[in-house]
C-alpha cells in the first residue's frame, strides 16, 4: 500500500500539535494514531476502522481525505516468486525424463532376457477378450434398469396429495371475542370473526413464499409484516386489519403468526334512547397528546469532529426474524433461534428491522471501548429503527429513530 503516514505526519508537525492533542479532539486513541503516522495498520478491529480513522485524522489535519484514503488503498506491484513456474516445469520435465529413462531401461532388460533363452512369460495384465463385452452388457443393463424405475417413480399418483383424517382433525377453530387477538396458526386452523349479528370465518391454506388465507371476501395472500384491511360488511370501510407477523417461507410446519384487530367504530353501540356513561373519559387535549406522540429519538454516541465506525451486537432472547442494511447496501434477512447472536461492522448508518422486537437486543461498540444498548421494541411488535450520525451544533450525534 503507498505510504501516509510521513505526509500525515508532517502536516501535524507543521502545525504544533502532539499526538495527545489529536488523540483528544478525534477519539483515536494515540496508538492508532502512532501506527497510521508509521504505516503499521496491523492490529487494527478491521479495514473500517482503518478507512473511518484515516478520513477523521486527515480531515482533522485539513487534507483531504478522499485523497489520502486513495493513495492507502494504490497497491504496490507484486513481487515474483521465486519458485517460478520455470523451475516447476524443469523439475517436472527433469522426473518425466527420468521415468522414461527407466521404463526404456526396463524393456531393453526384458528383450536381452528373452533372447537370452528366457522362458515366455504372459503378461500379467491380459484379460479374455470376451470380459469387457460382458462388463460393458451388464452396464447397460443397469442403466435401463434406472431409467425404468425413475420413470415409473415420475409417473406413479401422488398419494399425500390429500390431507389424513387424523391430520385434519388436528385443524383448532379459534373465536375472535376481542382485539388485538394474535395466534400462531396453522394450515387447517380457522378463526371465526363474529361482527355484530353476522359471523365471518378466515382459514389458514398454506404456508409456501406467502400465506395463503380463504376468507368469504376471496383468498388472501400475505407476506411478513404486510397488512390486510377487512371489509367484511363491504361498505366502502374496514372493519378489521390482519397482519402476518411471522412465518418462515415454505415452512407449514412452524405456522404463521397472526395478527388482527377490529375498528373501532365496529364497537357496541348502545341502542336508541339509551344513556351509557363510561368508567373514564378522556378529554380531547389527552387524545390529541396520545395521537401525536412520537418517538424521541435516542443518542448513542457523540463525536466533537465527525463520524467515525462502528460494530454493531444483536442478541436474541426469543424467535424472530430480523434484517437489517448497513450503509445502504442489500438487506440481510435470517429468521434466528433463542440465544443465536450477530455481528457485524457498520461505517456510518444502520436500518434494523425485527418481527418479534422484545427478542432483539443491540449493543453499540465503538473505539475507546464506548458502548450502548438499544431495545428494538415490545413482545410481537414489528419495529423499524434507523441509527445514523447526524450533525448537531457541538459536533455529531450516533442517533437511533423508529419508523414506520
Amino acid at each position: 500500500m503507498a505510504k501516509i503516514g510521513a505526509q500525515l505526519q508532517e502536516t501535524r508537525l507543521k502545525k504544533g500539535l502532539t499526538l495527545d492533542h489529536v488523540a483528544d479532539d478525534t477519539n483515536i486513541s494515540v496508538r492508532f494514531l502512532t501506527k497510521i503516522e508509521a504505516d503499521d495498520f496491523t492490529g487494527f478491529p478491521g479495514e473500517p476502522y482503518i478507512v473511518g480513522f484515516i478520513k477523521i485524522y486527515a480531515d482533522y489535519l485539513g487534507l483531504d481525505p478522499d485523497s489520502v484514503v486513495a493513495t492507502y488503498r494504490q497497491k504496490e506491484s507484486a513481487v515474483p516468486s521465486q519458485t517460478g513456474g520455470l523451475d516447476t516445469t524443469g523439475v517436472s520435465s527433469s522426473t518425466a525424463k527420468q521415468d522414461r529413462k527407466e521404463d526404456m531401461s526396463t524393456s531393453r532388460n526384458a528383450l536381452t532376457a528373452e533372447s537370452e533363452g528366457a522362458p515366455e512369460q504372459k503378461p500379467a495384465t491380459s484379460k479374455p477378450a470376451g470380459r469387457p463385452k460382458k462388463i460393458l452388457g451388464i452396464v447397460v443393463l443397469l442403466i435401463v434398469a434406472s431409467v425404468l424405475v425413475f420413470v415409473a417413480i415420475r409417473l406413479k399418483p401422488r398419494e399425500t396429495a390429500a390431507v389424513p383424517d387424523s391430520q385434519a382433525a388436528k385443524s383448532v377453530e379459534y373465536r375472535v371475542e376481542g382485539t388485538p387477538f394474535e395466534k400462531r396458526l396453522f394450515p387447517g386452523d380457522s378463526l371465526v370473526i363474529p361482527l355484530g349479528d353476522d359471523v365471518f370465518k378466515l382459514t389458514l391454506d398454506s404456508i409456501d413464499e406467502t400465506v395463503n388465507l380463504t376468507t368469504p371476501w376471496g383468498p388472501f395472500k400475505l407476506s411478513i409484516g404486510q397488512q390486510a384491511p377487512i371489509d367484511m360488511d363491504k361498505d366502502a370501510k374496514p372493519d378489521a386489519t390482519m397482519t402476518i407477523v411471522d412465518y418462515e417461507k415454505n415452512r407449514p410446519d412452524s405456522g404463521a403468526l397472526l395478527h388482527l384487530e377490529i375498528a373501532d367504530n365496529q364497537s357496541a353501540q348502545p341502542a336508541p334512547g339509551e344513556v351509557t356513561v363510561p368508567d373514564s373519559v378522556q378529554t380531547p387535549t389527552q387524545q390529541n397528546s396520545t395521537q401525536g406522540k412520537a418517538s424521541t429519538p435516542t443518542v448513542l454516541f457523540k463525536s466533537p469532529k465527525g463520524p467515525y465506525p462502528f460494530v454493531v451486537q444483536v442478541s436474541f432472547r426469543g424467535n424472530c426474524m430480523f434484517r437489517y442494511e448497513a450503509d445502504r447496501k442489500e438487506w440481510v434477512e435470517k429468521y434466528y433461534l433463542k440465544g443465536e447472536n450477530l455481528t457485524f461492522n457498520v461505517n456510518s448508518s444502520l436500518t434494523a428491522w425485527a418481527s418479534n422486537a422484545q427478542a432483539a437486543k443491540l449493543v453499540f461498540q465503538a473505539s475507546g471501548g464506548k458502548t450502548a444498548e438499544m431495545e428494538m421494541g415490545g413482545p410481537g411488535q414489528i419495529a423499524v429503527k434507523k441509527v445514523s450520525w447526524s450533525q448537531t451544533d457541538g459536533g455529531w450525534a450516533l442517533v437511533a429513530t423508529d419508523l414506520d
